[in-house]
């Protein structure tokens, strides 16, 4: 801005000082007025026109200067790196596969069914750890399913030289097997017979020292063990109590 205004400042100065000269020129000379005034006119275009083509082009301060343009520093293209390479893994060898054993088909159990119409006449003798004095034989058991029951005849003799008036305290089965710990379950006990009553037996040798009483068990078996447990209680005055051993009845085993 300064420049300019100094080249129009010198330009007025140098276009005021020659008006001046020729003005004084013009008063010397007598000359007449319309030719000064011709003069003064080319003078003041001459020196409007020099002004003009010596200013340099200002842009207006009311033109909006372009915006800045941002610049985008890029980062430097990182340096490539050397990818490791994994190596292959090494094929091992695959543990041959260990024969199997199969199995043994585990045996299905086989459930009980309830034994039918049948007589069995198997002999079992009742065992006790005493003198037994009198021996007890099951000689004889008949299923009778129609009936619910079942129909058992035992020998009762005595092998003492005195009479004897003997009954059971209990006589009953209970499922299972005498030797089988987890054995037992519900009882069954026996009626009629030496079971409810007293029977007399002679001395041994004489007609009535073997009787034969039959007991009833309201239950039909089913096709598994059972284990029968009694004690028989004869007169005080004869012996004492016989406690006989549990004891299996294998007829109703499961072939």
């Amino acid at each position: 801005m300064v420049p300019e205004f100094l080249t129009i400042l010198g330009w007025s100065v140098g276009v005021i000082g020659s008006g001046l000269s020729i003005y004084e020129f013009i008063i010397k000379r007598r000359v007449h007025w319309a030719v000064f005034a011709v003069i003064a006119l080319a003078i003041l275009i001459g020196s409007v026109v020099l002004t003009f083509l010596t200013t340099p082009n200002v842009p207006s301060k009311h033109v909006q200067a372009p915006a800045p343009t941002a610049t985008v520093t890029m980062p430097p293209n990182p340096s490539p790196t050397a990818t490791p390479t994994t190596p292959p893994p090494t094929p091992t060898s695959m543990p041959s596969p260990t024969p199997t054993t199969i199995p043994s088909p585990v045996p299905t159990e086989v459930t009980p069914q309830p034994v039918g119409p049948e007589t069995l006449t198997e002999s079992t003798r009742l065992t006790c750890n005493c003198s037994d004095p009198i021996v007890v034989t099951i000689t004889k058991i008949a299923v009778q399913p129609d009936l619910n029951r079942m129909l058992w005849s035992l020998t009762l003799e005595n092998t003492g030289p005195n009479s004897a008036t003997v009954s059971f305290a209990y006589i009953y089965l209970e499922p299972g097997d005498p030797n089988n710990p987890t054995s037992g379950g519900q009882e069954y006990y026996a009626s009629g017979g030496a079971a409810d009553n007293y029977v007399t037996l002679q001395p041994s040798g004489q007609p009535g020292a073997i009787l034969t009483t039959t007991l009833t068990f309201s239950f039909v078996p089913y096709t598994m063990p059972y284990t029968l447990k009694s004690t028989l209680y004869p007169c005080p005055a004869i012996c004492d109590t016989i406690p006989f051993n549990p004891t299996l009845i294998p007829f109703f085993e499961t072939a």
